[in-house]
């Protein structure tokens, strides 16, 4: 088995577990975008995702399969999921407010009308990386339609989990749990929680151990949540995972061409968007739309992730300053203050002594 790095994000256990149900191969609504086997790997407050090796390649062979059968493929799938993308966020605003009138059994089947909405979003949440990551050539036309898209379907499931993770908070307060919240549960740990089968302080000692870290593991449907033995876990885990070793040099996809030099600000989930300084070098795992105004004042953006269709190629070529995506591991190799030149006419970031 190979483990590829895929992302990294703040998600709680709860939110990606509920993505990954979606992403399986089990899930009729997948159209053949699915993944097998997923790892995360949850510690410093950070979530490192992993997806088997083969079912990139299965996704990427389906996504060029389809391109070469039908030039339309792609546009019609866009606006399926922009349809599917309204549907999404088209929720039960009030039901918050129900749950401490309602009996477990009514929760019970709140919670899976929600999940069955997500379910049939599941095309569309990896319908955008799976094409990036296909190498499949778009024209200018196609580019900025599946890049606007990309935003509106980002916004449509984070804002569905935001409203999943509400509706959870008001059951553990219902519930009288210490912890306050679900955030750590499975989804059908909740369930089952609701339906008996788990006792407050077992739900309050599990939450205790997975708010530090966690390996969450799903192979062929099996599922496991390891908190004890660790280390151990992560030990033997690492063996199968493959990233790009880390050197002084970076390699991405370059959105603008052009060559600038400075110093790094590296921004993560956590960071105040108000301390971007200006004139920096922005090194992020990814860009989110309400970074946009304290990057404008960037002179380049590196990421972690993305390709042309990203959210940071946009604002790259909005802003028209020199960018690259998709270097993998540019926030490991790179740290505040660091003096680096970014070559976005051959893809390369590189440290350097002096400016």
């Amino acid at each position: 088995m190979k483990l590829i790095k895929y992302l990294t994000r703040d998600y709680s256990l709860l939110e990606h577990n509920l993505v990954i149900k979606t992403l399986l191969k089990d899930n009729p609504e997948n159209e053949g975008i699915y993944y097998n086997s997923v790892v995360d790997v949850f510690q410093k407050g950070f979530m490192d995702i992993y997806v088997h090796g083969e079912d990139v390649e299965h996704n990427k062979k389906f996504i060029l399969d389809n391109v070469t059968r039908n030039k339309l493929f792609l546009i019609s799938k866009v606006e399926e999921g922009i349809a599917l993308a309204k549907e999404l966020v088209n929720l039960p605003m009030n039901l918050p407010n129900k749950i401490k009138e309602m009996i477990d059994e009514e929760i019970i089947n709140e919670l899976d009308s929600l999940f069955e909405k997500l379910l049939g979003f599941a095309t569309s949440i990896e319908l955008v990386h799976c094409t990036e990551r296909s190498g499949v050539k778009l024209n200018q036309k196609e580019i900025e339609t599946i890049a606007q898209f990309n935003d509106l379907r980002k916004e449509a499931y984070l804002k569905y989990l935001q409203f999943f993770i509400l509706v959870t908070n008001k059951i553990a307060r219902k519930k009288g749990l210490l912890s306050k919240d679900l955030s750590y549960l499975t989804f059908d740990e909740i369930i089952s929680f609701l339906e008996g089968k788990l006792s407050k302080k077992t739900v309050d000692e599990l939450q205790n151990k997975r708010r530090i870290k966690y390996i969450m593991r799903v192979d062929n449907g099996k599922w496991k949540v390891i908190t004890d033995n660790f280390d151990r876990e992560y030990e033997k885990l690492k063996k199968f995972i493959y990233e790009d070793l880390l050197s002084s040099e970076v390699k991405g996809l370059p959105i603008n061409k052009g060559v600038v030099r400075g110093k790094v600000k590296v921004v993560t989930q956590k960071t105040p968007f108000n301390e971007i300084p200006k004139g920096r070098i922005i090194v992020t795992y990814q860009t989110k739309p309400d970074m946009a105004p304290f990057l404008r004042k960037s002179i380049a953006i590196v990421t972690d992730e993305g390709g042309i269709l990203c959210h940071a190629a946009n604002l790259i070529r909005e802003f028209k300053i020199v960018g690259i995506v998709g270097t993998k591991n540019a926030t490991k190799v790179f740290k505040d203050g660091d003096l680096i030149e970014v070559n976005a006419d051959n893809g390369t970031i590189r440290k350097i002594k002096q400016i």
